[in-house]
């Protein structure tokens, strides 16, 4: 059956959790509640195979690497990102996969293996609103890039209205009511099991 979540000492939210919910991927909103609150002790069993998805992306992550050091930079890999945002109850956390510092430019990338999807910009353009709140990149020009196999999305800027977006997708998982469950064929792809969530499909 499965052991239940127990619930976590404060709100944490996972950058690629909050992405989901702001692009619109997923339409049920209660999973990253649900994590937000809880830390899963049961997972649904997932058909992903993760050991070509961590190969395919080590790789790439590999060669965009090498192409800084080839260029005499020193890139950061998997830099860890925590920071709060004002009026919210979670603290906000995510690993991004390269970060480079060249002078007063600051330039993060994460790379995708998988089809492309609105919900990879936005990821990267929560990383550059959170490396904006760390002191030693304040006053940094801060640029992003999603990196595909095949393709690489620039990210110049982040628009004047996404941390008023951010803050309120943020609120939503952080909040101490539950969003309501939306079961249907999402449900494949959630980790939640059965045992923390019984109305899954």
């Amino acid at each position: 059956m499965g052991i239940e979540a127990v619930q976590r000492p404060a709100p944490f939210i996972w950058v690629s959790w909050l992405a989901k919910v702001m692009s619109g991927r997923v339409s049920c909103d209660w999973q990253y509640w649900f994590q937000t609150h809880h830390r899963l002790l049961s997972k649904h069993p997932s058909s992903f195979d993760a050991v070509s998805w961590q190969i395919s992306h080590t790789r790439l992550l590999s060669e965009v690497k090498h192409e800084f050091l080839s260029a005499g930079l020193r890139p950061h890999i998997e830099f860890n990102l925590d920071f709060a945002l004002p009026g919210v109850a979670a603290k906000v956390s995510g690993k991004a996969d390269c970060l480079v510092v060249d002078g007063m430019d600051v330039l993060v990338l994460d790379c995708k293996t998988g089809t492309p999807h609105l919900s990879d910009r936005v990821q990267v353009m929560i990383y550059m609103c959170g490396l904006a709140t760390y002191p030693q990149f304040a006053t940094s020009r801060i640029r992003g890039n999603v990196v595909y196999r095949d393709e690489r999305i620039e990210i110049p800027y982040v628009p004047a209205h996404f941390a008023g977006d951010l803050t309120y997708f943020a609120n939503l998982l952080s909040a101490a009511a539950a969003p309501p469950r939306q079961p249907g064929p999402e449900c494949e792809f959630c980790s939640i099991a059965a045992v923390d969530c019984p109305e899954r499909i």
